[in-house]
């Protein structure tokens, strides 16, 4: 009766065909009621192509007696897909205890976060970048202004050197080429 109420979704099986459900796998799995589960397939609710996997667990759970939480997708009978995590128990002659959680909305918020992290990093290195070029602004700035004071020097030179020639000589004519 515990099992009946509990909330999260469990059910058992026997060589793969559900013999008992509790009403929270069938609402997992969009069932009008629990005994609408019954004698229908297990792995009918994986997803296609996990279902090689769940089969060598299955048999490694028969021999271990015991498997832990792990990650699946369930396909729910309107064809929708759910993310779950289904622990299992052997219970004896060939039954297993199957208990789901769902787990969708952990691991949206783990893909939103994932995703949060990723354009977090994108936006600190497109920051490094714009530091980087500001500093090479900065460099090529000063360069620029160094250059500019180097010239101002050669050109009063120059000037000065041509205000004390004489506009006649041959000098000044090659000065001002």
């Amino acid at each position: 009766r515990l099992a009946e109420l509990a909330a999260d979704p469990m059910a058992v099986h026997d060589g793969g065909v559900i013999v008992w459900a509790n009403a929270a796998a069938a609402a997992l799995v969009g069932a009008p009621d629990a005994g609408a589960l019954v004698g229908m397939p297990m792995l009918g609710f994986v997803a296609p192509e996990l279902r090689p996997v769940v089969i060598a667990r299955t048999q490694r759970l028969a021999e271990a007696g015991a498997q832990p939480a792990t990650e699946e997708v369930f396909v729910r009978l309107d064809g929708t897909r759910v993310e779950v995590e289904t622990s299992g128990a052997a219970l004896g002659g060939g039954k297993t205890l199957v208990v789901v959680r769902d787990v969708s909305r952990r691991a949206t918020a783990e893909r939103a976060q994932r995703a949060a992290e990723a354009e977090r990093n994108a936006l600190q290195e497109r920051l490094r970048q714009s530091e980087k070029l500001e500093a090479v602004g900065r460099l090529a700035g000063g360069i620029a202004h160094d250059f500019n004071n180097i010239l101002s020097g050669i050109l009063g030179y120059t000037e000065l050197t041509l205000l004390g020639l004489d506009r006649a000589s041959e000098l000044h004519d090659h000065q001002l080429r």
